[in-house]
């Protein structure tokens, strides 16, 4: 099928965190449920955030692992940083 020959490009919140070191690298807080991970050989696979956690909790977990340096680039959007 031609739509499967389609290579769009990439999410730019997805391609920022691909580039600085992928999701065990970049702390995420944003209100996404899922993100799409580039894969070892460059396809893009959708993913869950943090599946094994509370929807709830995923942006305070993203934070401790921010703050006690397990991930050293955070990415705050304006739907996590309100309230």
């Amino acid at each position: 099928r031609l739509i499967d020959a389609l290579e769009l490009p990439p999410n730019p919140l997805d391609q920022l965190t691909h580039l600085l070191g992928g999701e065990s690298n970049v702390a995420e807080m944003t209100g996404r449920k899922s993100m799409m991970v580039i894969e070892q050989d460059g396809r893009a696979q959708y993913k869950v955030r943090r599946p094994d956690e509370a929807r709830a909790l995923v942006n305070l977990k993203e934070k401790d692992d921010f703050m006690n340096g397990t991930k050293l680039v955070a990415i705050i959007s304006e739907a996590a940083s309100t309230g």
